[in-house]
């Protein structure tokens, strides 16, 4: 009797160990795909660069090889020259001839351009915000600049205004995402820790991020004009304000604004900007070393007077992007293009 009933039991066993087989291998598959997905996420989401186009003080739009060649190798760029005043009227500070070279370059590259707009002064920030008509009127400016020019998005730098705006910008805020239907809203914000309140307060994460589809993070003058000498980003500050602003808006969404330049500091203590491609050779020069912030430090004298130099040069850049890749953040953002290596 047990004979006729081998087929039966070798066949069972057989399915059950078919279907155990296949359990095991889909659970390998699975965690292969698991593995790759987080050693390797960085070919599946490349970090992005952005640039800013500082047009108003710059000879960059003269330059037509160099423009070529930065606007194929950064995602997105902002470019300068238009503000609001207190009445939401949009304002050109450009010169005809800029507003030109602008406008070709939009219809080369629009799709990856986005205008930075800010406000006229701080007194028209102000009373801007203090009007919801007066706002209705910018948003709606806003959008038909963004239409005229057949343009996908809007980087606001809106900065310096007090705490008590705050609220004021959030109303503009939505009114501006209903008017942009669709379109990209981002906006440059101040480090919510470790910087000035009178300057980052206005920025209230909590109350602006709903209605922002993307941040710039402006990680730079950590030190600054009226400080005393030091890096002008340093890399464990720039983590902690990642880890704050990550509280609000997701990874994502988050870009991380570095600096190509830094500060010379005389023995006065009054400081001057000085460029990443200027400061490298000035370093090379007086023998400048690698500070724990990440930047680079170096002194020289010049004319009997003895200066400071804390500069963000391309090794300070390289840490700032493998820290953007860390977090998991949408990509770089960097201030300004003309001052980089």
């Amino acid at each position: 009797m047990i004979l006729p009933l081998l087929p039966y039991y070798m066949g069972t066993a057989m399915k059950r160990y078919q279907k155990i087989t296949m359990t095991f291998l889909l659970l390998i598959i699975c965690n292969l795909c698991d593995f790759f997905s987080n050693k390797y996420s960085l070919y599946a989401n490349k970090l992005l660069t952005w640039a800013y186009l500082e047009t108003r003080y710059s000879d960059i739009l003269d330059q037509p090889y160099y423009l070529e060649r930065i606007c194929h190798r950064y995602d997105i760029l902002s470019f300068t020259g238009y503000l609001m005043d207190k009445n939401g009227q949009l304002y050109s500070s450009l010169s005809k001839k800029k507003e030109k070279q602008i406008s070709d370059l939009i219809k080369l590259h629009g799709k990856r351009l986005y205008p930075l707009i800010g406000i006229r002064s701080v007194k028209d920030g102000m009373a801007l915000l203090k009007s919801r008509d007066n706002m209705l009127i910018a948003a709606r400016n806003i959008n038909r600049f963004l239409l005229h020019h057949s343009l996908s998005g809007v980087h606001l730098a809106i900065a310096y205004l007090p705490y008590s705006m705050s609220q004021g910008s959030s109303v503009f805020l939505g009114m501006l995402k209903k008017e942009l239907k669709g379109k990209t809203l981002s906006m440059a914000v101040s480090p919510p820790a470790y910087f000035p309140q009178t300057w980052s307060a206005f920025h209230d994460l909590k109350a602006i991020t709903p209605y922002l589809d993307e941040i710039v993070i402006m990680c730079y003058d950590y030190h600054r004009p009226g400080t005393k000498p030091g890096p002008v980003v340093d890399i464990s500050w720039s983590e902690k304000n990642i880890k704050k602003v990550q509280e609000f808006m997701p990874a994502g969404r988050i870009w991380l604004g570095v600096p190509a330049y830094g500060y010379a500091w005389n023995e006065s203590g009054k400081a001057s900007a000085i460029s990443a491609k200027r400061g490298v050779l000035l370093g090379k020069q007086h023998k400048g070393i690698r500070h724990s912030s990440g930047t680079l430090y170096f002194s020289y004298t010049r004319n009997k007077v003895k200066y400071m130099v804390y500069l963000s040069d391309k090794t300070t850049l390289s840490m700032m992007e493998a820290l953007a890749e860390k977090y998991h953040l949408k990509g770089t953002s960097l201030w300004r293009l003309g001052f980089e290596e």
